[in-house]
C-alpha cells in the first residue's frame, strides 16, 4: 500500500513546475532535485495540507511542497519551515502561505512556537536536520509525539552509519508501515517514509501490553519469592 503510493507520488509529481526548487544557490541552470517531485507529489495526490519542514536551507523542499497543494488546499494549508540559519529571503518572500521560524529546532523556544503555529494534527513532517542518530530520534520524540503527522519523511537515510542505524530500527519497529524510497526517487544518499499515525497508535499499544505484562511477571515473582521467605521462616521456627 504504502509503496503504490510513494510511486504514484513521484509520478503525479513530475508533472508539477518545480523551476525555481532548488537544494543550493538559486541559477537558471540548476534543476530541482528528484526528491522535491517526490514531496510535490505526496501532497498533491494525497491532498496534505499542514506540514513541517525541518531543515529550511534554501528552501527547496518546502517550496516544491507548496507547490504540490492545490485545491481548496490553498485556502487552508499551513506551512511551516524551521532552520538555525535564515537562506534564501527572497525567493521564500515569494511564499506568503510559508511560515519561517530561525533556531535551533530542538531548543524548547523554537519546539513551542512551531507546535503552537498548528491548529490541529499533521500531515506531513520532513526531517533533513543533522544527519545522526540520537538528532533525529530526539526529533521524533519532541515533534510527532507532539503533532502527531500523517507521514514521516527521512532524508539521507543512508548516509552514513548512524543513520543507518536509525533506518533499520525504524523499520524493524514499523515493518510495512515504512518503506525506503532510495530506488524510486534515485538518491544514492537514501530517502525514507512512515506512515506514522497508524504505526504511533498501534507501537504505544503494543509498548503498553509489554509494560503491563512485564508488571505482572514481576508481581508474581515477588509474590513467589515472598512466600518462599516465608515459608523457610516458618520451617525454621517450627524446627525448634
Amino acid at each position: 500500500m504504502l509503496a503504490d503510493i510513494c510511486k504514484q507520488a513521484m509520478k503525479e509529481g513530475q508533472k508539477i513546475d518545480l523551476s525555481g526548487c532548488v537544494y543550493g544557490k538559486p541559477k537558471d541552470t540548476d534543476k530541482p532535485s528528484n526528491y522535491y517531485y517526490f514531496l510535490a507529489g505526496l501532497v498533491k495526490t494525497q491532498r496534505l495540507t499542514n506540514i513541517l519542514d525541518l531543515g529550511t536551507k534554501n528552501g527547496g523542499s518546502i517550496m516544491s511542497m507548496s507547490r504540490g497543494i492545490h485545491g481548496q488546499g490553498r485556502v487552508r494549508n499551513r506551512l511551516v519551515t524551521v532552520d538555525i540559519e535564515y537562506l534564501n529571503k527572497e525567493k521564500l518572500e515569494k511564499y506568503p502561505n510559508i511560515q519561517r521560524i530561525q533556531g535551533d529546532v530542538l531548543s524548547k523556544r523554537v519546539l513551542k512556537k512551531t507546535v503552537e503555529s498548528f491548529d490541529r494534527e499533521i500531515d506531513l513532517m520532513f526531517i533533513d536536520t543533522l544527519h545522526e542518530y540520537k538528532h533525529v530520534q530526539r526529533i521524533i520524540t519532541l515533534y510527532a509525539n507532539k503533532l502527531k503527522p500523517k507521514y514521516i519523511i527521512f532524508d539521507d537515510i543512508h548516509l552514513n552509519y548512524s543513520m543507518e542505524k536509525l533506518w533499520r530500527r525504524l523499520t524493524k519497529e514499523f515493518r510495512d508501515k515504512a518503506f525506503d524510497l532510495t530506488e524510486i526517487i534515485g538518491r544514492e544518499a537514501g530517502f525514507g517514509i512512515i506512515l506514522w499515525d497508524r504505526a504511533y497508535k498501534l507501537n504505544w499499544l503494543k509498548i503498553l501490553v509489554d509494560f503491563l505484562t512485564i508488571r505482572i511477571v514481576l508481581t508474581l515473582r515477588m509474590t513467589v519469592n515472598l512466600i518462599k521467605r516465608i515459608i523457610r521462616k516458618l520451617k525454621k521456627l517450627l524446627g525448634k
